[in-house]
């Protein structure tokens, strides 16, 4: 983010619909079937209120963010853009020239929060497809020793995602193998509780899987993801026993189980953490707390960290860490 201009801030929304009358399910018909409306920042001139904020965990669920707009009008009642009437979202955030942060699903409730004049109105957005997430189900037979990749690329398929493998390429099935017919999200967590053993290391030597808009992501506890933000603008580092609490600018881009890596100078600690050693300057993320605002002052993520030296690695990443021009 080094060359961003943090002040001008953006975000796009494309809301779709599904046509009257045609009753199209889950997210993927709507926007064949549909119309949309859009709120979106001009290069220049008034930028409309738009407030997007929330929580991201390193979690086997649908995310939920909450979208507010100021002054938003359309010709059809809000609930026609919710799930419940095949509706689905798309909201892309950042900074003028650098637009990295895409949230895709959709609307769970919409509701009109402050009336006018300069009414707000309220959108609790899920990233993902609620509707592909609970039905689709999928009847699978591996035997052992198939690689998990091409095992979880297969789930991902069936649930209308793509996959993100930063795990270890070498696990591979149980050697009694895989067998399942049911909900396709069943058999994630059925594979998570396979690999997820308690040794030495606990639980990051485990499996994670969670969705994430369009995307499958398939880490190690102990690998994350390999990208790695470095952060030049942080207003806070605070170092407790629990691990680091880093207070900066939002950075989109920025997802559980990714690292980012921030100058040592500004860590401070509490009382709980003057006790634990810093072992590098490169923190695993776990959590991700947001507010963003495109009009005023609001701008800021808290993340949840750990020291990635004070975790024992015991997989072999995938791909190669990669440093991230957030």
């Amino acid at each position: 983010m080094t060359q961003v201009q943090l002040f001008d801030k953006i975000i796009n929304i494309s809301l779709f619909r599904s046509t009257p009358g045609i009753g199209v399910a889950g997210a993927g018909a709507a926007n064949k079937a549909g119309s949309y409306a859009s709120v979106t920042c001009p290069p220049t001139g008034r930028k409309p209120t738009i407030r997007l904020s929330g929580e991201m965990v390193s979690t086997f669920t649908l995310t939920r963010l909450e979208l507010r707009i100021t002054n938003f009008e359309t010709d059809v009642p809000l609930s026609q853009y919710t799930m419940a009437n095949g509706g689905h979202s798309s909201v892309v955030a950042g900074y003028a020239g650098s637009l990295k942060g895409a949230f895709y699903g959709e609307i769970l409730n919409a509701y009109q929060e402050l009336p006018g004049p300069d009414g707000v109105t309220m959108f609790e957005f899920l990233v993902g497809s609620f509707y592909n997430w609970t039905t689709k189900t999928i009847k699978v037979n591996y035997g052992g020793g198939v690689p998990l990749r091409s095992v979880l690329s297969d789930v991902a398929g069936a649930l209308g995602l793509s996959l993100l493998y930063y795990a270890d390429a070498r696990l591979v099935t149980p050697f009694n193998g895989i067998h399942h017919n049911g909900l396709a999200k069943d058999l994630l967590l059925k594979i998570m509780k396979m690999f997820r053993s308690q040794g030495y290391n606990g639980d990051w030597s485990g499996l994670m899987l969670r969705p994430d808009g369009q995307n499958l992501i398939a880490t190690n506890r102990d690998l994350g993801t390999g990208l790695t933000y470095q952060l030049d603008y942080v207003s806070m580092v605070n170092h407790t026993a629990a691990g680091f609490e880093i207070q900066a600018p939002w950075v989109p881009s920025i997802r559980p189980d990714d690292y980012i890596q921030i100058d040592p100078r500004y860590f401070r600690q509490g009382i709980g953490g003057a006790f634990v050693a810093v072992q590098g300057t490169i923190f695993q993320v776990i959590r991700v707390s947001f507010d963003f605002c495109t009009t005023d002052s609001t701008n800021m993520m808290t993340l949840t960290t750990v020291d990635r030296a004070s975790i024992p690695q015991i997989h072999a990443p995938s791909i190669p860490m990669q440093k991230v021009v957030g």
